[in-house]
């Protein structure tokens, strides 16, 4: 199996978007991958015993089963935030200014054509933003899961660079292309420069439709 993360779905400029990329390689059912580099774009990645490798051999992702009972405990805590909460979490966040990668297909306030899932505060330590996807894809659930849970612990440290080290998901139900969701996210404490974080995917009635829990690295 080899995958090819484009160059729409950029994290930083040059690579690509932790969850998108995480997504393209974690096929079905509850998963967990690590990014053991910035995942490149346009490249082959080919899998090899668990993990894909770029053109050189080395190392990029590593996949393993996810818990998927840890995740539905998380989908069941999830806080449920509406859409018009969400919106108004939108409009109060304080994260465009000093957005240290505002050109990320997941949460960049400047790309063309990307998600814009720049979550704002809900209420207490609960971020929100809301999401509608152009197409009904796994892989754009999990990069909209991705970037909303850095958010709880970017308030206190912005324009700080946070990049994604790991994440679990798993996916219920697809998110359907062109109707408006909400992505609400929690954090989930802290050990050194690691920042952990759960984030999930509401339909309008609040069901849970997707799930993750994430590693952050602070990089300052």
């Amino acid at each position: 199996m080899t995958v090819v993360v484009p160059r729409r779905f950029n994290g930083p400029p040059t690579t690509g978007n932790g969850g998108y990329s995480c997504g393209a390689v974690a096929g079905a059912g509850p998963a967990e991958v690590t990014l053991r580099k910035p995942p490149p774009l346009d490249t082959p990645l080919t899998a090899v015993d668990g993990t894909f490798v770029d053109p050189d051999g080395e190392v990029v992702l590593e996949v393993r089963p996810a818990d998927g009972a840890e995740l539905r405990a998380l989908a069941d805590a999830a806080p449920r935030v509406s859409l018009d909460a969400a919106r108004a979490a939108v409009a109060a966040t304080p994260l465009a200014e000093g957005h240290p990668f505002p050109t990320c297909f997941g949460c960049g306030v400047d790309h063309p054509t990307g998600l814009h899932c720049l979550a704002g505060p809900v209420e207490g330590d609960v971020w929100a933003v809301t999401f509608t996807p152009d197409a009904t894809d796994p892989r754009l659930a999990w990069a909209a899961l991705d970037c909303p849970s850095a958010a709880p612990h970017m308030a206190g440290a912005r324009g700080v660079p946070h990049v994604l080290g790991r994440m679990a998901a798993e996916v219920y139900r697809a998110p359907a292309a062109g109707v408006e969701h909400a992505v609400v996210a929690w954090p989930l404490g802290s050990d050194g420069r690691r920042r952990f974080a759960a984030s999930a995917i509401l339909d309008a009635p609040g069901e849970v439709l997707a799930v993750a829990r994430a590693t952050w690295v602070v990089l300052a």
